[in-house]
């Protein structure tokens, strides 16, 4: 069985990528579809805020049904990856449940890539909607050099002739918290 090429089609391609265009803050799309087995889907992504993009991409997984019936083909699995500008894989995520998501640094007005298709030998099809979280990164409002790094007259006059400074950065409590609850991927 297949289901109907959505309305990103054709996609499948890094070079076909839907332009999903400037996102800024939280993004819900869908639905779409990886319509038949063998099928890729593209999207081309460009984060307004430098900081984390938060992608997931939300479907149902359908094994063999309480009545002996199949369910979807490769129960429906799919795996999703980033890529750069250049096409270089950044992440990828690939379990073997539900749903799946991945978080990355990103730099404002660069090109990233999300590919979704059926997980790997799987020839999975399934129906699914996607979100994209672009958060800007915390900025620091305190920059403080530590008193053992102050080699001026005062141990806080914050003068340093160390090579090697050491500095206390001081951001919002808040937004790190967020920061540190995240997988994110180098």
């Amino acid at each position: 069985g297949t289901f109907d090429p959505d309305l990103a089609e054709p996609n499948d391609t890094l070079a076909t990528a839907w332009d999903l265009g400037t996102l800024e803050g939280f993004e819900e799309l869908g639905p779409f579809s990886i319509h038949e087995p063998g099928d890729e889907d593209w999207y081309q992504l460009t984060p307004s805020e430098t900081g984390t993009l938060d992608i997931q991409v939300y479907f149902e997984e359908v094994g063999t049904l309480a009545n002996g019936r199949s369910g979807l083909p490769g129960d429906g699995n799919l795996d999703i990856a980033v890529f750069d500008a250049d096409g270089d894989q950044i992440a990828t995520s690939t379990s073997s449940d539900d749903n799946e998501r991945i978080t990355i640094p990103v730099v404002e007005d660069e090109i990233y890539y999300l590919q979704v298709a059926s997980a790997a030998a799987a020839d999975a099809i399934n129906v699914y909607n996607l979100t994209a979280i672009n958060d800007a990164a915390p900025v620091p409002f305190v920059l403080d050099l530590q008193s053992g790094s102050d080699t001026g007259r005062s141990d806080t006059d914050d003068i340093t002739s160390d090579v090697a400074p050491v500095f206390d950065i001081y951001l919002d409590d808040d937004r790190l918290e967020e920061y540190l609850n995240l997988d994110l991927v180098p």
